[in-house]
């Protein structure tokens, strides 16, 4: 699908595309929401490690800086519209 969102990006298309994949695109404004509807996805991304890693510190050191980064392009993604 890059392909797709390439060409919009460069004024030759529109693409529907998941906030995920274009989110650097959006902030860094090579492309702008054209219609403001979302559609609610049935699935989610989850953080996940080999069973007893998960309370190992640098673990937890990369989930936290991983949650703050994704709670950040939330955070610009909502100031993009």
């Amino acid at each position: 699908m890059s392909w797709a969102i390439d060409a919009a990006a460069v004024g030759q298309s529109i693409s529907f595309a998941r906030s995920a994949v274009v989110a650097r695109d959006l902030i860094e404004g090579r492309l702008i929401r054209s219609v403001r509807a979302t559609l609610a996805a049935d699935f989610a991304y989850w953080i996940v490690c080999p069973h007893g890693n998960a309370e190992r510190a640098n673990v937890h050191v990369f989930t936290s800086w991983l949650v703050a980064e994704a709670g950040r392009d939330v955070a610009i993604l909502a100031a993009c519209d």
